[in-house]
């Protein structure tokens, strides 16, 4: 048996504040503590320009000597894999009221690449189970990188949809998706270090985007990565994407000079626990309970005697602990019908108040019986009431003789 527990003065101003809170989808919001979720982004560099259009069916406006001069150069790029260590920092209330709005915070970690990267782009998920009312770039949260950053709304195809399935980081939408064929080549100049940049060996950090929130009771809301295949592979369903620049090499003749940029296109797909939700924010309402206790009034050390609570509104869930005093005598799970029993043998005589308290969650708080006192005696020992006295009328003293004498010959006079 446990002698410790709750007191009700004690527990009430606990369960207010908390309960404040969390009928507060303000307060919720600002009380939840940020956390570190680990990301490996695994990658595949896909030559880039791809050395087959240029050395199979290379573009007509590039002079034949041209090719033939970047012939053995751009056939020396070749297909890479790498991998880039994430961690997402997610601050997302547990727990909010239904129709009411709430804020999620997402921000990647800081990043580092061994050459420039351009057109970077970093792909969310709309969050499941819930009405994204709104979006944001956290301004000022960006670290080490060149261009404005931009949240745009995508389809799957990476286009701008106002119902897309996924939120994209970038500048403008520029990515490796839709660079140029030939960007940066041959004096092309355009294009290859547009969007979101950043120099080789710098750390960078994309910036936070923070989502605006409404779902209905009972559901469970959720943001994550947009994760594609697990193997990486080059189009549009990777988690994020950038351009590598590889290396760049010039040509001349007849008096002109080339230069061509050679890279790789960079395509990830999320692995490991980027591919499950960064945060989970459940929703619904808060009830106060109220806890009824029923058992029998008498009872004899030995005996068992059964002893009931009722939880409203019913729960259909949690766990009632019965109190004899200060001290805990046993535990029971309250069932569908929000009732919860237990049978207790009371071995010392005298007089105890019998209490029951449901323990409660984060939807359904606690709360404790009022106390009902049980009589317990001994076998065999009769109990014999003490008759009530009767009324007795009060007896006056009669009065002496002489006085009374004195009294009458005083009349008299």
């Amino acid at each position: 048996m446990t002698s410790r527990r709750f007191g009700t003065a004690l527990a009430l101003p606990v369960l207010t504040a908390g309960l404040l809170a969390t009928l507060s989808p303000t307060a919720t919001a600002q009380e939840a503590q940020p956390r570190q979720v680990p990301v490996t982004h695994s990658c595949v560099g896909v030559p880039y320009p791809n050395p087959n259009e240029v050395l199979q069916d290379p573009p007509s406006w590039i002079p034949s000597w041209a090719v033939g001069a970047l012939r053995p150069l751009i056939s020396t790029t070749t297909f890479n894999t790498s991998e880039i260590s994430d961690s997402v920092t997610v601050t997302a209330p547990e727990r909010v009221e239904p129709e009411t709005e709430f804020t999620v915070r997402l921000q990647p970690g800081a990043m580092m690449r061994d050459r420039e990267v351009s057109r970077l782009n970093y792909d969310f998920r709309v969050p499941a189970g819930a009405t994204l009312v709104g979006s944001r770039i956290v301004p000022g949260t960006a670290q080490g990188l060149t261009g404005s950053p931009t949240l745009t709304r995508i389809n799957a195809a990476g286009q701008p949809s106002s119902t897309g399935e996924f939120l994209r980081v970038s500048a403008g939408n520029l990515t490796v998706h839709n660079r140029p064929a030939w960007d940066r080549t041959l004096n092309n100049g355009g294009g290859w270090g547009e969007g979101l940049r950043t120099g080789a060996n710098q750390q960078f950090r994309l910036p936070a985007i923070e989502l605006t929130l409404t779902g209905v009771d009972g559901a469970t809301v959720t943001t994550g990565l947009r994760t594609g295949p697990v193997a990486p592979a080059a189009g549009q369903d990777i988690s994020t994407g950038f351009l590598t620049e590889y290396n760049t090499y010039s040509v001349g003749a007849f008096g002109v000079n080339l230069t061509a940029t050679v890279g790789h296109a960079n395509y990830c797909s999320a692995t490991g626990l980027g591919r499950q939700a960064l945060s989970t924010t459940k929703v619904h309402s808060t009830y106060q309970t109220d806890t009824e206790i029923e058992v029998q009034l008498e009872a004899l050390t030995g005996d068992d005697v059964r002893v009931s609570a009722e939880v409203t509104p019913n729960p259909g869930r949690g766990v009632v602990e019965f109190y004899d005093g200060d001290t805990l005598i046993g535990r029971s799970a309250v069932g569908e019908d929000g009732t919860a029993e237990l049978v207790w043998k009371f071995r010392d005589p005298g007089m105890h108040p019998v209490t029951a308290r449901y323990v409660g969650d984060d939807e359904y708080l606690s709360s404790e019986s009022d106390a009902r006192t049980v009589e317990v005696t001994v076998p065999g020992e009769v109990v014999v009431e003490p008759e009530p006295e009767e009324p007795v009328d009060p007896v006056f003293p009669e009065p002496e003789p002489a006085l009374l004498g004195s009294l009458t010959g005083s009349l008299g006079s």
